[in-house]
Parts: structure tokens; C-alpha cells; sequence
């Protein structure tokens, strides 16, 4: 791609996208089944486990999914461990994992899967983040596992203290996907924390930061990231962060002779002018330059 220095200068139709993204705040409608299929079903989706069949490589826990009643977490917990074919586990807030004791219980014997390559937690209950220090043992034992995701879930600040923990006993993250609910946000400082320990994971290639709100000091450390010589990172997405025109050149030192980053997403950032906008044009000017996708969906780029 030739480089270029002016908001102006660039048509819609070459890589940048001004459209939808709908997706941030996707909810998934749930669906009514009967209890005697719901068994069937559950029964169903425990012989595939027990059985390690390949054809059941992601595991959905929750209303629309695997639901096993709580005082069978523990079996399923160990079932899932000595599975070999899982790659990817969902867990959502109708997973049937309602205290902290469920959790503990539960990932005591996720803790010996090294399969699963993909964590994903949706709308749940993390209890102060005491599930990120049950999960340490599966973290650090499991080699494969490259993905966490979490959407929606409660992140008070204890929770995000042991969270910054769990990811500095590991280092092989090769995805991370925080997405706080409309309206709710993490402070400053543990976004930096965040940020900080996920340098630590060398192969990171996907960073989405999405309604989080992570200030200055957090999009200080995106740029400082994206500026190490060995920086991986292909796709990062930091939309609905409020950011302003302040930020907007931060991350836009962060972007000067980046040579990884393929696809950046900065949607719903209101706050920043065109005046903002053009400073991180003007950071695209290194001809190895590598980006090919630029999303600006929902922002304002009238002139002051």
C-alpha cells in the first residue's frame, strides 16, 4: 500500500471502513428447548466428552448449550480435563457455575486439559477474579491454550488484580478480547497493568480492547507495544474507548514504523476531531507500512 499523510486523500473504497459494527454490543437470542430434549441433549454432549470424540471440538457451557446441574461440576470439570479433542470452551453466565466453590471445583479438573487452545468467558460471574487463580495450574500446564475472551463479565478491580497475576505465570497468548458492558469500564491504572503483563506473551498476534476506557496510560501502553522491535501483533481493535485527539496521537507514535500491524479498528471514539484523525494518518507514511484494514466506523470526522 502507498503511503499517505491526509484524512482527505483517502477514498472509502480503499481500505478503510466507515460502516457497521454491529458486532460490539452482540447479544445472541436465546432459545426455548423442552426439558426432556434439554436431558437428552446433555446426555448426549457427556458421552462425546467422555468419549473424546473429535467431533466435538468446541464445548459451549450454558442456557443455549452444555448445562450440567451444579453438583456435577466437579465430574464434568475432570470428564473435560482428560479430554484430547476440545479446542475451544465457552462458558457463559447460564453455565451452571453459581458460586465460587462451583468454580474452584470445576477448573480442578479443567486444570489437566491441554487441548483446549481456547478460553471464552460471556456475561459471567468471575467472584472478585478468584476463577483467574483457580485457573493458574491450567494456564501454566497447557501449552496449546492461546485464546482468552471475555465479554461482559463483571471486572471490579480485585477481579483485574488477579487477572494481571494469572497472565504473568504464562507467557503463551497468542489472542486477548476484553469487552467491559455498555456504560461500565475499568480504571486507568489496571488497564495499564493489563497491558503491561500481556508484553510478557511474545507471540501475541490479536489485541481487542473494546468499552473499556483504558485513558491515557493505557493507550500509552498500546503504543509502547506496538513500537517494540518484536511486536507480532497483526490486529488490534480499541473501539468505544473515548478517546480524543490527546490519545489519538499517542497511538499514532505507536503506529510510526510499525511493520506487523495488518488490521486496526478504532470505532466509536467520538472524542477525537479530524484534527486527531489526521495525526494518525500522517504516522502512515513508513514504507513498510504492512496495514491493509482500517476501521473508523461511528466517529465524528467533520471539520472543528
Amino acid at each position: 500500500m502507498e503511503p499517505f499523510n491526509n484524512i482527505d486523500d483517502v477514498e472509502e473504497g480503499d481500505f478503510i471502513d466507515y460502516g457497521n459494527f454491529d458486532d460490539i454490543f452482540n447479544v445472541q437470542e436465546d432459545i426455548e428447548l423442552s426439558a426432556d430434549y434439554r436431558h437428552e441433549l446433555e446426555a448426549q454432549v457427556r458421552r462425546q466428552i467422555e468419549g473424546d470424540d473429535p467431533n466435538l471440538s468446541r464445548l459451549e457451557m450454558g442456557l443455549d448449550g452444555y448445562h450440567p446441574p451444579h453438583y456435577m461440576l466437579k465430574t464434568v470439570g475432570e470428564i473435560i480435563g482428560n479430554n484430547t479433542k476440545i479446542r475451544e470452551l465457552v462458558l457463559d453466565e447460564d453455565s451452571g457455575i453459581s458460586t465460587e466453590c462451583n468454580w474452584e471445583e470445576f477448573f480442578c479438573g479443567v486444570s489437566h486439559n491441554r487441548s483446549i487452545q481456547k478460553l471464552i468467558f460471556r456475561s459471567c460471574n468471575l467472584f472478585r477474579g478468584t476463577i483467574f487463580t483457580a485457573l493458574v495450574p491450567f494456564f501454566k500446564g497447557n501449552s496449546n491454550f492461546e485464546s482468552l475472551e471475555m465479554v461482559n463479565c463483571e471486572l471490579e478491580d480485585s477481579c483485574i488484580h488477579l487477572l494481571v497475576t494469572a497472565l504473568a505465570k504464562f507467557d503463551s497468548l497468542k489472542e486477548f478480547f476484553l469487552q467491559c458492558e455498555e456504560n461500565d469500564e475499568i480504571n486507568e491504572l489496571r488497564a495499564i497493568q493489563i497491558v503491561q503483563a500481556l508484553s510478557a506473551h511474545s507471540e501475541l498476534r490479536k489485541l481487542v480492547v473494546r468499552a473499556v476506557r483504558i485513558g491515557r496510560g493505557g493507550c500509552s501502553q498500546v503504543a509502547t507495544l506496538l513500537q517494540n522491535p518484536n511486536c507480532k501483533l497483526a490486529e488490534v481493535d480499541l473501539s468505544a474507548n473515548a478517546f480524543d485527539d490527546e490519545d489519538a496521537a499517542i497511538l499514532a507514535t505507536g503506529m510510526a514504523g510499525n511493520c506487523t500491524l495488518k488490521d486496526l479498528t478504532v470505532a466509536l471514539n467520538e472524542g477525537v476531531s479530524k484534527t486527531g484523525w489526521q495525526t494518525i494518518f500522517s504516522s502512515f507514511q513508513s514504507p513498510n507500512l504492512a496495514l491493509e484494514h482500517l476501521n473508523l466506523a461511528y466517529n465524528d470526522f467533520k471539520d472543528e
